[in-house]
């Protein structure tokens, strides 16, 4: 098996290993009794920045206690990190939000989902250039009243240079949900309230990145709802370097620095595997039409967008309500005419 690409998270924290312990440790140990705002202000008044004088508002400083205020949450919440499988990826993407808020829930405050395919893009502000996403921060909050606050921090890694040994690319930004309201059309009102907020957004390295603000909630979202499903497909990888260790140790053809430097590049933490079992939508069909089943209703072929539908459990005396996943799929006879109009599911 591939094993992951060392994460976004691994690779700051590699690069923070000198950051003072008892400073990370304060940070720690006040986590659960802050807000962001609140943290903010916290990390400002702790935080050193080599004597540089320095206003609690500049990017730089809401940029790090951004950064911070993960890494905390993700040590508070034992690294939980989500790998997102290709084919899920993209199927994800493809789904429509048509389902009540008060069904999205997150199986820990802070996971990290880890992408490995070239499914989204932010604009990197140092350079005006795009960058792929190596994988999204998710911070989940739900209030007693209801409301639910979920802090987006998508992140891609560049190449290091001598000025950055650690480099990379941000974009952060937070949606606050209703208890109850269509998930989608709450993502629309958001959008449209931050539209004309461009200044604020400047100072949190999104103006520029407003316009993937919807692609990439609506994902998290998706996600969100399909880990927490009933039927997720869930693989964990407790230790994956010994397994890559074992794996090397048979290739004793291969040089050796070569052979650390492929150890060094991969994941040394644990994660779940989302996806790695799953039949995808295609294959389905594929298997089908070798048996001979197709749906010969229609003449043609269509589009049908990935959604999600409440499915009823239980008995009479017991029942309620979970969400499922439809995956995207074509529906109509295999060898017909494929129309390219998408049908959505309401």
């Amino acid at each position: 098996m591939n094993l992951i690409q060392k994460t976004h998270y691994e690779a700051v924290l590699n690069f923070l290993k000198n950051y003072p312990n008892m400073l990370f440790d304060k940070f720690f140990n006040e986590y659960d009794s802050l807000t962001f705002a609140n943290f903010s202000d916290f990390f400002y008044k702790h935080a050193r920045f080599n004597n540089v004088s320095i206003q609690r508002d500049d990017p730089q400083i809401i940029y790090q206690s951004n950064v911070i205020y993960h890494l905390v949450a993700m040590k508070k919440y034992h690294e939980k990190i989500f790998y997102i499988t290709p084919k899920l990826a993209i199927d994800l993407a493809n789904t429509n939000l048509t389902i009540d808020s008060r069904f999205l829930i997150a199986p820990f405050e802070q996971i990290y989902l880890k992408l490995d395919t070239k499914l989204f893009m932010i604009i990197d502000i140092a350079n005006n250039k795009p960058v792929f996403i190596d994988g999204i921060y998710v911070n989940f909050k739900q209030y007693h009243t209801g409301k639910k606050e979920i802090r987006i921090m998508a992140v891609s890694l560049l190449k290091p240079t001598n000025q950055f040994p650690f480099n990379d690319s941000v974009f952060y930004f937070k949606i606050e949900l209703n208890e109850n309201g269509n998930l989608e059309q709450q993502i629309d009102s958001y959008i449209k309230k931050i539209m004309f907020k461009e200044n604020e957004l400047e100072k949190y390295r999104g103006a520029i990145n407003v316009k993937y603000i919807y692609e990439i909630s609506k994902f998290v979202f998706n996600s969100l709802l399909y880990i927490t499903s009933k039927n997720a497909n869930l693989t964990t990888i407790d230790n994956p370097l010994a397994e890559l260790e074992l794996q090397q140790q048979l290739k004793k053809n291969k040089k050796q620095k070569k052979i650390q430097r492929k150890i060094n590049s991969k994941a040394s933490l644990p994660y779940i595997i989302v996806g790695q079992n799953l039949i995808h939508s295609m294959d389905k069909q594929i298997r089908e039409s070798k048996k001979g089943v197709f749906d010969y209703k229609l003449d043609h072929r269509i589009y049908v967008i990935g959604h999600w539908r409440l499915q009823w459990y239980g008995n009479n005396k017991n029942k309620y309500q979970k969400q499922i996943q439809i995956e995207p799929y074509y529906k109509g006879p295999e060898m017909a005419d494929v129309i390219n109009k998408n049908y959505k599911v309401i």
